[in-house]
Order: C-alpha cells, then sequence, then structure tokens
C-alpha cells in the first residue's frame, strides 16, 4: 500500500512538471510588436555635466567572450564619458530581445571575473531615482585587477521589471513565462576607476540621475521599466 502510494505521488510530480513546462513555453514577446530597442537613438552623447569621451578606449575581450556576448546581445552600447571636473564614468548597456535560459543577459560578476578581475565585495542596494519615482533595484561591486579598482553600479531590465542578482532575475523571468511570454531584456551598467569606493559610487549615481533626467519617458522606460517617469 505504502508503495502504492509513493508511486502514485511520484506520478503526480512528473505530470505537474510536464504540465508546467507547457506552461511556461514562450508564445510570444511582451513587447506586442513595439519597434526594437536603438540603443543609440535612447542615450545622448552629452547631458548635464557630461560628454562622450571619443579618445577612451574600451577594455579588450577575449575572442570567445565577445562572441559570446554578440550570441546574447542584439545590441551593445560602449562608450566612457567626462564631466567638467574630468571625471569619468564607463558606460555598458547591454540589449537582447528574448530572455530564454540560453540567452539570458549575463551578470556583470560573471563577466568580470572572465576578464581575470577579482571581486572584491558585492551587496544590493538602491539607486535615488528621479523626484516622485521609485528607487531602482542594483547591485554594487568591487572588481580589481593589478592597480585597478573599479567600482560598479549594475542592473537588469527582464521585461517591465528592474532586477538585480540571480535570484531576481531568474523569478522575473519565470513570471513571463507562467503567462507564455518571453521577455526582452536589458542590462545597465556604469563603473569608474577610483581608490575611494564611497566616492566612486556617489558619481555614479549622480551620472544616473543626470542621464535619466536627460531622457523623454518613453526612452527611460527602455532603461528602467514600470520605473520610467512620466514627461514633465
Amino acid at each position: 500500500m505504502i508503495l502504492d502510494r509513493l508511486m502514485l505521488f511520484l506520478g503526480a510530480l512528473m505530470f505537474g512538471g510536464v504540465v508546467l513546462a507547457h506552461a511556461m513555453k514562450p508564445t510570444g514577446s511582451i513587447d506586442g510588436g513595439a519597434p526594437a530597442i536603438n540603443l543609440a537613438a535612447i542615450v545622448p552623447q552629452q547631458f548635464g555635466n557630461w560628454r562622450l569621451d571619443t579618445t577612451s578606449t574600451p577594455i579588450a575581450v577575449s575572442p570567445e567572450l565577445d562572441a559570446l556576448q554578440k550570441e546574447v546581445y542584439g545590441q551593445m552600447l560602449v562608450g566612457t564619458y567626462i564631466n567638467q571636473n574630468a571625471e569619468r564614468i564607463m558606460l555598458t548597456i547591454a540589449y537582447g530581445g528574448s530572455q530564454s535560459r540560453e540567452l539570458q543577459v549575463h551578470r556583470p560578476e560573471v563577466c568580470y571575473a572572465a576578464l581575470g578581475f577579482q571581486l572584491l565585495s558585492q551587496r544590493k542596494t538602491t539607486i535615488a531615482n528621479l523626484t516622485g519615482a521609485s528607487p531602482i533595484p542594483a547591485m554594487q561591486m568591487v572588481a580589481s585587477q593589478g592597480f585597478r579598482n573599479e567600482p560598479v553600479t549594475y542592473w537588469i531590465r527582464v521585461g517591465d521589471q528592474v532586477v538585480r542578482g540571480n535570484l531576481e532575475l531568474g523569478i522575473a523571468r519565470l513570471s513571463y513565462g507562467l503567462r507564455g511570454h518571453l521577455a526582452d531584456g536589458l542590462l545597465f551598467r556604469v563603473s569608474n576607476i577610483t581608490s575611494n569606493n564611497a566616492e566612486g559610487f556617489d558619481l555614479q549615481q549622480q551620472f544616473i540621475r543626470d542621464l535619466l533626467a536627460s531622457m523623454t519617458t518613453e526612452k527611460r522606460r527602455a532603461l528602467v521599466g514600470s520605473l520610467a517617469l512620466p514627461d514633465r
């Protein structure tokens, strides 16, 4: 009798797994056929006290990592901005049209490790949004390689949600999957090279606020989803 009940229980679990897998099979995107995001058109080359520094060269990546990034992301925007005090912020935005498990956005801590950096610290935080808007969930970490100390702030947008870390990313993908949708995804990352991590994070936050303040609601929504503010 006990064996029969055990077999019945296991059979129910297997059947439930099949049903769940079928329910999570994506049937369409969440954007309803909206135009594809154009990162170059969304992010200005000059705003507030910041302008794109055309003399800066981004870190070179290995051919293997470069190929993987091109497979995962449909678009990438990489650049360094400089302000009137000669302070620099490195910006990376990567966009992928479908966040399946195989093609989901890669968290920066994984990419930095692949580039040979050591991860010194990592914590969840929130970034002050524009006045009246909810704070932006974000991850802050410090990566080091030789004499290079690099504070990093990032978040990931999945569909209309902003998440941080692997668990929140997985939950967001699951929530869309259960509704039969395949969400798009965007990684927003800023960093700078400094020995003072607190000052580095403060400068990054100011950069983010200046950038969001310079954008229309539609463009902000591409970066922060439902946390975007209406035009004033």
